[in-house]
């Protein structure tokens, strides 16, 4: 009736028809593709390759009358040498080896690190705390035998943070490994560390000299005749300055014996009688000066001129700077055993120090009209006596004189002495 529907089955002709509608067609599926047979492909040729070079290498290795091996997946062995350098390794919790280099691995494994004598290794490994260049001796082939240095860290399980052993390297200490003696540092000495520092200084000095020179000399363009004569002014204590580096070197240098007097052959006297009549141009006129008295003739040394020229100028110099107006000094040379003396007055503001006071005087303690350094009397006296032992002679303070002494060209070894000298 309308409106009434079954609750039954649809008639077989309906689901019949209803089936087929619903059921999708098949495809035809597509071949696939060949694959290619096994030992076939560029790949396997590559592993083909590569196995014949490792089997042929290992032959080419091998001492004669071994016989060959065959490549069984052996590239990973380690071929060691005579001595053993290094190799790296790894523990359980009870810091026994378990792992480490394939050509050592047969050789430790097992090894257990807390059975080993070594200060302080047993109570790190206790602590797991990490092991800090140990030194340690190993027993066993002579490859493996001797002292080795351990440096390990405990590592943990990254998830419960249980301790699962050490992992490190053992190496052999440097003073046992072959090779050069290690090289000692040198220490620079008070001499050294002067000099650099006066190289330093020596720059910007040099620096601001050319700069003064170029204003003075108007190389760039006019310049106003004020600005000339104040760089002129420069030029001249930039000059003065590099003259006092020159002497500290200098000073430096023969007290370090990094630096010898250059030879030759000099007349003393000459040298002598030129520096006074030099000096005599400063002199003059404050009636003051020296009375030279030659007890000898002509007095050779065995130095270069300009040797014995900054010796006797740098002694006089300093000595006819200090002496008052109208003070004459008395000035005598002569040859004893063997050596040339030249004895030299002191002024009268000199006579009264001891001989410490006169050396180690500073610069400006005593005033000078005539200044043979920079730093003062008692720098350019440290200087003399250091060029006189250079030499081979000596300064000595001798009261109310000084006493300088050289060795004669014509002296033998045995005369050249201070003690021969003092003699007479």
């Amino acid at each position: 009736r309308l409106g009434v529907h079954s609750r039954a089955l649809p008639p077989a002709a309906v689901a019949a028809t209803d089936a087929a509608v619903a059921r999708p067609q098949e495809l035809p599926s597509q071949p696939a593709p060949d694959r290619p047979a096994d030992g076939e492909g560029i790949g396997a040729i590559v592993r083909r390759i590569e196995a014949y070079r490792r089997a042929k290498q290992t032959v080419d290795h091998l001492p004669i009358g071994d016989s060959p091996r065959l490549p069984l997946g052996e590239e990973h062995v380690l071929h060691l040498s005579g001595v053993l350098r290094a190799f790296d390794f790894a523990t359980d919790a009870a810091a026994r080896i378990v792992w480490s280099d394939p050509g050592v691995a047969p050789m430790v494994t097992g090894l257990s690190l807390s059975g080993l004598a070594a200060p302080g290794l047993a109570e790190a490994l206790k602590r797991r705390q990490p092991l800090r260049a140990v030194a340690l001796e190993l027993e066993g082939a002579p490859a493996l035998a001797g002292t080795w240095q351990v440096d390990a860290a405990p590592w943990f399980d990254p998830l419960t943070g249980r301790h699962l052993g050490w992992r490190g390297r053992m190496r052999r200490p440097a003073s046992a490994t072959a090779g050069p003696p290690p090289l000692v540092p040198v220490q620079d000495s008070q001499a050294d560390r002067i000099r650099q520092a006066l190289h330093e200084l020596r720059t910007p000095v040099n620096a601001i000299q050319g700069f003064a020179e170029i204003i003075q000399q108007q190389l760039f363009g006019t310049t106003p005749h004020e600005y000339r004569a104040l760089a002129a002014a420069i030029a001249g204590d930039a000059a003065r300055m590099l003259a006092a580096f020159e002497e500290l070197e200098r000073l430096a240098k023969l007290d370090g014996g990094a630096i010898a007097l250059e030879e030759g052959t000099t007349n003393l006297t000459n040298v002598v009688e030129a520096t006074v009549t030099q000096l005599a141009a400063h002199t003059r006129q404050r009636g003051s000066g020296f009375a030279l008295k030659n007890e000898g003739e002509a007095l050779t040394v065995p130095l270069a001129q300009i040797e014995v020229e900054r010796i006797v100028w740098r002694l006089l110099a300093t000595l006819a700077g200090v002496s008052a107006p109208g003070e004459v000094l008395k000035l005598r040379l002569r040859q004893r055993h063997g050596a040339v003396r030249v004895d030299a007055a002191l002024p009268a503001t000199l006579v009264a120090r001891s001989e410490p006071e006169l050396f180690q005087a500073s610069a400006g303690a005593i005033p000078q009209v005539v200044s043979a350094g920079v730093f003062g009397v008692g720098f350019a006296l440290r200087l003399v006596a250091a060029e006189a032992k250079a030499a081979g002679g000596v300064l000595l303070h001798k009261g109310t004189r000084l006493r300088l002494i050289l060795p004669s060209l014509t002296a033998s070894g045995s005369d050249h002495s201070e003690g021969s000298a003092e003699a007479g």
